[in-house]
């Protein structure tokens, strides 16, 4: 396993992509969302691998789980028109059975390839499965970081653009609103990943995505998170009430912590 059996999976990935009808502009839209979140979850899986200190050939299978961790998503949009799992299909599951199907990665080891396999499958899970044996649960937890560091860049972008502009699954169906749901942040506060269910508007998303700091594993994702300003850009576009600045200052004091 190298750079170039590497080079080799993202023209495989391109080429996959192609096979879905853009023709229409508003699938279009959600298409390259999914493409451009792929490339920046592949970025930023490559970018910890390396600040943690993974070996070179650690650091390609860092970057072969995030360019495909998310290759379910486009027959999820072409199947079903939308993003939410709970609606349509598990699409790391499907991501996983896309990948045995066409055989992509033929020429790697056996246990590379159940590495892959599962992170890819298991990305998208609530919580880390318990009992994962060393590896398995070094790189899920490595793509999960990489993925949720992106998610959170998404989303804010998304909501910054005129409506027309958005790609339409992006905001998963979810109102906008100027509220939100307070038990959420009691949810933040007693250090608690918030469950989805639990969310009803955009803003309960965004609070959700802030809650994702108790589920990031390394302290160079915590850089990253820090460096790009995730956190205040996020708490910015909340309603600015004693709520929403008792938190901010508890979320920073929790990343001041995790980034010593």
């Amino acid at each position: 396993m190298n750079t170039e059996y590497l080079e080799g999976l993202k023209g495989w990935f391109e080429d996959y992509y192609n096979t879905f009808d853009a023709s229409d502009d508003d699938d279009r839209k959600n298409y390259v969302l999914k493409k451009e979140h792929t490339e920046e979850v592949y970025k930023n899986a490559v970018s910890i691998a390396m600040a943690e200190g993974f070996s070179a050939e650690e650091t390609v299978l860092a970057g072969i789980c995030g360019l495909l961790h998310d290759v379910g998503r486009f027959a999820q949009y072409s199947r079903y028109k939308t993003f939410k799992d709970s609606i349509s299909v598990n699409h790391g599951l499907l991501g996983s059975e896309i990948l045995l199907k066409y055989n992509t990665l033929m020429g790697l080891d056996k246990n590379v390839q159940d590495v892959v396999l599962f992170t890819v499958k298991y990305h998208n899970v609530f919580k880390v499965p318990d009992g994962l044996g060393k590896v398995e649960e070094r790189f899920l937890r490595l793509v999960r970081d990489a993925d949720k560091l992106d998610i959170w860049s998404v989303f804010l972008k998304q909501v910054e653009i005129p409506q027309k502009q958005r790609a339409s699954a992006a905001l998963l169906g979810l109102p906008e609103s100027s509220q939100y749901n307070p038990e959420i942040i009691t949810i933040i506060m007693d250090k608690q990943v918030v469950p989805l269910n639990r969310v009803i508007t955009v803003n309960d998303y965004h609070l959700l995505r802030l809650s994702w700091i108790y589920d990031l594993h390394y302290k160079a994702s915590f850089q990253l998170l820090f460096e790009r300003q995730l956190i205040a850009h996020t708490l910015s576009i909340l309603p600015q009430d004693n709520r929403i600045l008792e938190l901010r200052d508890f979320l920073n004091t929790y990343t001041a912590v995790m980034l010593k």
